[in-house]
């Protein structure tokens, strides 16, 4: 029996609640995906992972297991916003790899990330850039068996966490960009609500952004490209790429009227 029909048989024969099992292989062949049930409504996040992998460890090889990215709880509800094509944002975090910050003076901070396992390793990374300032930024971070025996790190707890990571690290770099331009500006005699910047230290925000949705204008565009040439090929660079494509065909099919 294949792997991903033997996790599918295993979920479905854990006793919650009317679950429905909704996995995938993702573009490294590692399986992902959600499992849904109201019983979640329950217990907390510990206890629904803990239910979860549980099932996946009595039932599986270790060898099969570090197969397993992610399987993660949700109720109905949750599932319902995920799927709904009328909702623009993923219920959960996690399955967003596109997120953007607009910033005073019709500044766009885009922001690509991911989380893949590569061989034994897993790797995440995420890159920021802003066209209107012509400014791009990025890390990769490369987690070893090692590393994350040391993070004590459950399988079901790997990919999670590490996304976790990158989207804080990418948070933080955002910020203290713009604090610089709030410092500037203080230095220059604007405080409080005179300080256009203020709000990075009240109200910042960074929102999910559907890729499909997404198009970039030219400063983007050769931002993205210079910057992706340098990233392991990670299922979110291979759709950013395409939206790119996609982006360069709209300019190019532009005519003033």
């Amino acid at each position: 029996m294949e792997l991903i029909n033997k996790v599918q048989e295993i979920l479905q024969n854990i006793e919650i609640e009317n679950s429905i099992v909704d996995i995938h292989y993702d573009e490294q062949n590692h399986i992902i995906g959600f499992l849904t049930s109201n019983s979640f409504y329950k217990l907390n996040d510990f206890e629904a992972q803990n239910i979860i992998w549980q099932s996946l460890k009595n039932n599986l090889s270790d060898e099969n297991l570090v197969k397993i990215l992610g399987i993660f709880h949700e109720t109905f509800e949750e599932r319902l916003k995920r799927i709904s094509i009328n909702s623009s944002i993923p219920i959960k975090s996690h399955t967003n790899k596109l997120w953007l910050h607009k910033a005073p003076g019709n500044a766009k901070y885009w922001v690509l990330l991911d989380v893949a396992k590569f061989e034994e390793d897993f790797k995440s990374f995420f890159l920021i850039i802003c066209g209107n300032e012509k400014f791009k930024n990025g890390l990769t971070f490369k987690y070893t068996k090692d590393v994350l025996d040391f993070m004590e790190l459950e399988n079901g707890e790997i990919y999670e966490e590490l996304f976790a990571n990158i989207f804080e690290n990418s948070i933080s770099e955002i910020k203290i960009k713009l604090m610089k331009k709030h410092d500037e500006l203080t230095n220059s005699g604007l405080w409080g609500k005179n300080n256009r910047y203020n709000y990075v230290y009240e109200n910042f925000k960074l929102l999910p952004f559907p890729i499909k949705k997404s198009i970039f204008n030219k400063e983007e565009i050769n931002l993205f490209k210079k910057a992706l040439s340098t990233i392991d090929n990670f299922s979110a660079k291979k759709i950013i790429e395409k939206q790119i494509n996609i982006s360069e065909q709209i300019l190019n099919n532009r005519q003033k009227i």
